[in-house]
Formats: structure tokens, sequence, C-alpha cells
């Protein structure tokens, strides 16, 4: 793709070809599970986790009315529950279990909607046990609730930068604040991913990804800023990211300016996801490019072919096929194979059927018969047989016989009986009684007992 807007014309003419090998987005993995971690994503079962840890390691003399607290809210009646916590609060004023009891009374209060009652709860617990374990909770839990009750001011505080507590309040109160007053969160944006902020890692990555799933028109210029100039690799990727979820022309030049002026393999990998995302035609047009440029880093080939393989449209088969019969790069090669694999069509099949039986190289053959037995399909079954049948090459045969001992179907396995009787092979005999061996099938089993009869 170094050279898309004088190549692409000439690609719509010539067998364009490509692949990709999937690309697992670990730079939104840190962000969401920050987020999950300070209630940005709040889960019921994390939370009743954290109870259940707390209630099975306290011996107080009123844990049980502590533990029917528990298990209301784990049969989600919020209601109840407050008043199961409400009552420990009064008739244990003293317990050392009471900042506790405060926390998840706010917590069910909190799932009622009845905003202002969990607030004046949390108020509490921070002024009466400022050093209790469950004050930071609170703080987090008051901050998510901030936009409700109208308390920017906990917001802002949260952000500030006389602010000590840890980074996922912050985070906390960036998301708040988007739900709050957008352009107000975008302006924090800004200040958190300047060259001289000291924000972490893990609050620049929620910025960005906050800003472009909430940022509104003011997101995209942003957006592209982090992309061409941040110097962790990680936000960029995030940033392209957000930006392939905007689809349309006008983005897809944006990244396909990034791609060109990125240096970065993970970085490129990623820009290849987002342009696969764009809603443009020419998408298509640019991943051709990369996937049939012998050459592009194989890396960012085997990228584009994965993602022609997942666009799912009637021209992925003949794309994906076109490429593989003009290639020579066995990497390749393998990779539109799974690609073909996972279009699911009849013509990816028969393609699949043509390289198991004879496609050139062991490997590539090897990969194809692989892809065909996956999920033992009656069928497909047959067709190794067959081709156990015809087949000369002894690493091919050993390779069958092992997708053969794999299945639990009968045809299997009285294949491989056959196998054991008269194969001409001692040494594929000898593998067929050992799969057999091992399929604890009470037919196998007693094939065996006459072998040694």
């Amino acid at each position: 793709m170094r050279h898309i807007s004088q190549t692409s014309n000439s690609v719509q003419h010539t067998t364009a070809r490509f692949l990709i090998v999937p690309v697992v987005l670990l730079m939104l993995a840190s962000v969401f599970a920050g987020l999950s971690r300070t209630g940005i994503v709040l889960g019921s079962n994390q939370d009743i986790r954290k109870l259940s840890q707390f209630v099975q390691t306290s011996n107080a003399p009123a844990m049980k009315t502590f533990r029917e607290g528990r298990d209301l809210i784990e049969e989600e009646e919020w209601a109840k529950a407050a008043a199961k916590f409400d009552g420990f609060i009064a008739r244990y004023p003293q317990d050392k279990d009471s900042d506790a009891a405060l926390y998840w009374l706010a917590y069910s209060l909190k799932r009622q909607a009845k905003f202002r009652e969990t607030a004046d709860r949390l108020a509490r617990l921070m002024k009466n046990y400022p050093r209790s374990r469950w004050a930071e909770e609170a703080r987090a839990m008051m901050t998510e609730i901030a936009p409700q009750i109208g308390e920017r001011r906990v917001i802002e505080d949260a952000l500030g930068k006389e602010n000590k507590e840890k980074e996922e309040i912050k985070i906390v109160a960036l998301q708040s604040l988007f739900e709050a007053s957008p352009e107000r969160a975008m302006d924090y944006v800004g200040e958190i991913l300047k060259a001289d902020s000291t924000a972490g890692r893990r609050l620049k990555e929620a910025a960005v990804s906050l800003m472009g799933s909430r940022g509104g028109p003011r997101a995209r210029p942003m957006l592209l800023a982090v992309a061409r100039s941040q110097p962790d690799p990680r936000l960029r990727r995030v940033a392209i990211h957000r930006l392939g979820e905007e689809g349309g022309e006008a983005v897809l030049d944006d990244l396909t300016k990034l791609y060109e002026s990125e240096r970065d393999i993970e970085v490129k990998k990623q820009i290849l996801h987002s342009i696969s995302h764009t809603k443009s035609p020419r998408a298509r047009t640019n991943l051709l490019t990369i996937a049939s440029s012998p050459g592009e880093n194989v890396e960012l080939r085997k990228t584009a072919i994965h993602r022609l393989g997942e666009r799912e449209n009637a021209s992925a088969f003949d794309d994906l096929a076109r490429i593989y019969d003009g290639e020579s790069n066995v990497e390749i090669k393998s990779q539109i194979l799974h690609s073909l694999a996972r279009l699911d069509r009849p013509r990816a099949q028969t393609k699949l059927l043509d390289v198991a039986r004879s496609g050139g190289s062991d490997n590539l053959r090897g990969t194809a018969i692989h892809l065909l037995v996956e999920g033992n399909d009656p069928q497909r079954l047959e067709f190794m047989i067959g081709l156990y049948d015809a087949e000369k090459n002894l690493r091919i045969k050993r390779l069958l016989l092992h997708h053969l001992g794999e299945s639990r179907q009968k045809s299997a396995l009285r294949k491989l009986m056959d196998i054991a009787r008269n194969d001409s092979s001692v040494e594929l005999r000898k593998q067929a009684v050992q799969r057999l061996g091992r399929s604890k099938d009470p037919e196998a089993l007693k094939f065996i007992e006459d072998l040694l009869k």
C-alpha cells in the first residue's frame, strides 16, 4: 500500500490478491480491563465475587445478617438487600463491618436508580470511615453516579491535577464527565494527551477510547492527531481502531495516508483492520493492493488476505482463489487456505479438496487436509478415507491416519481397523493400532484383543 493511490486502478484490471492473519486487538483489552475494574463496565458478577470474598473472610458476630444481604444481592433483590443492610447498620452501629454494610447499602440503592440516597450513604461512609478499605470504592461509585445527581464538581475533583487517588478513579471520572458534559470531557482528553502530560498509559488509553466512542464531531481530528503523532504505538492503535468504526470515504483516505507513513508493523496491521471495516467500496481495492504485492511485508499481506476473507461478499472467493493460483510464497498460500475455510462456501470447499488431493507441497496439502477434517463432517471424512486409499506419499498418509484417529465416527474407526490388518506399511499398521487403543471404543478394543489372540 506504499503507492495505493497510484496502483488502485491497475489492480482493478489485473489479478488482485489478498490474505490476513487474525489481528487480536490487544490494545483494547487493556482499556476494557481498566474500565471494567473501575466501574465503567459494571458487571454484577464481579461485584458479587467481591462481596462473597469479603463475607467468607469475615468473622463478625452479625455475619448471618450480612450473609443474608449478600444472598439478596446475588438474587438481584435490590430493595430487600437495601433493607437488610440498613437493618444491619441500625442494629450493629459499632460493628467493625459497618463500613462494608454502608457500601453495599449504597450499591443496592444505586441498582434501584436511587442516586441521591446512594450519594448520601457514600458521603457518610467516606466521612465516618476515611481509612476504610471501602472508601476508595465509595469514591469511585460517587464519581460514577455524579452525572445523575448533578454533581459535576465531584468529577472535576477526581480529574484535577491535585487529586492523589489511583488512576482508576480518574478513568471513572472521565467516563462520567462524558455522560454529563461531552464538550468538557473532550477538553480534559486534550490535557491528558498533551506531550508533557503525567497521565499513565491506562488513563490515556481510556481517554482515547472514550473520545472515539462519545466525543462527537471533535473526536475525528483529535483521533487523527493521536494516530499520527503519539509516540506510544498502543495509543496509536486505539485511535486507529476508533477511526475505523466511523467508516466512510473520508476516513478511508485518512487511513490510507496513515498506512503509507507508518513504520510500526503492528500499527499497520491495525490500520488494515480498520480499513476492512470502512463502508467504502475502495477498501476492498486497497486491501487487494497490499495482498497481491510481492514486495510488501509478508505479515501485512497475510493480514490483508485475512481481512478480505472476512468481508463475506460475492467477490471474496474469486479474490482469494486468484491470489492463490498466482502466488509462490507457501506462507501466503497457507493463509489463503485458512481464509477460504472461513468462507464456508461450496466453491471454497472444492478448492480445499483440490489442494488436499494434489496441491503441490506437503505443507499446503497438510494444511488443506487439516482444515477439511475440522468438525468431523461425514462427507469430508469419506473424502479423507478415499484420499488415503489413493495416496502414495507416506507423510500425507500418516497425516490422514492421524485425523482418522482423532475422529470418533464408526467409519473412521473401521478404516483404522482395515489399515491395521492390511496396510503394506508396518509403520502405518502400528500407528493405526495405537489410535484404536486410544479411542476407548468397545468395537476397537475387541479388535485389539483379537489381534493379541
